[in-house]
């Protein structure tokens, strides 16, 4: 069936996407499509995020996280030991005592350009475990006409519906 087979083993898996996102089912067919083409089955599976919670330990998801202001906002959540299975803070349970003492100290540090190298290392590391597969880097334009008052400030980057990022409180904004 131009699935892959080891030791009997196919090279299949479930990949978990929140339902009511079109942008992670896109890229969810995307990865489906990509594997498809190496030999690997995927079974793709739209979910409420109170689904999706309980299976991540035994199942892939299409996951989305970042913040553009500093590393520590997502590196800490997503890689530090002590947040492993926390909710949907790493997820993965991964856990590295390198990572986790580059994370602390990048944390302290307080000159940038040692902050950037201790990232760097973090990054580095992250590349060889490949405790995530990094699959896209979404870029967002939101576009309004003007003029638009009382726009909030933004601080949630990879939302993606009209229940958060910019969106948050929509039906209380009104252009004149």
């Amino acid at each position: 069936d131009g699935v892959r087979v080891k030791d009997g083993q196919r090279a299949e898996f479930t990949l978990m996407y929140p339902a009511a996102d079109s942008v992670r089912q896109s890229i969810a067919l995307a990865v489906q499509s990509a594997a498809a083409d190496i030999g690997i089955e995927v079974s793709l599976e739209g979910l409420s995020w109170e689904a999706i919670s309980p299976r991540m330990r035994q199942d892939a998801v299409v996951f989305g996280s970042g913040a553009p202001y500093d590393p520590d906002l997502t590196l800490f959540n997503q890689f530090h030991s002590s947040q492993a299975y926390q909710g949907f803070a790493n997820p993965g349970g991964y856990a590295d005592e390198e990572v986790d003492r580059l994370i602390e100290e990048g944390r302290r540090t307080l000159d940038p350009d040692a902050r950037n190298e201790i990232y760097r290392e973090v990054q580095r590391i992250l590349a060889e475990e490949q405790p995530w597969v990094f699959v896209a880097f979404l870029e967002h334009a939101y576009v309004i006409r003007e003029p638009w008052t009382g726009f909030p400030d933004v601080v949630e980057p990879h939302e993606h519906g009209f229940n958060g990022g910019p969106w948050w409180d929509l039906t209380l904004l009104r252009a004149p």
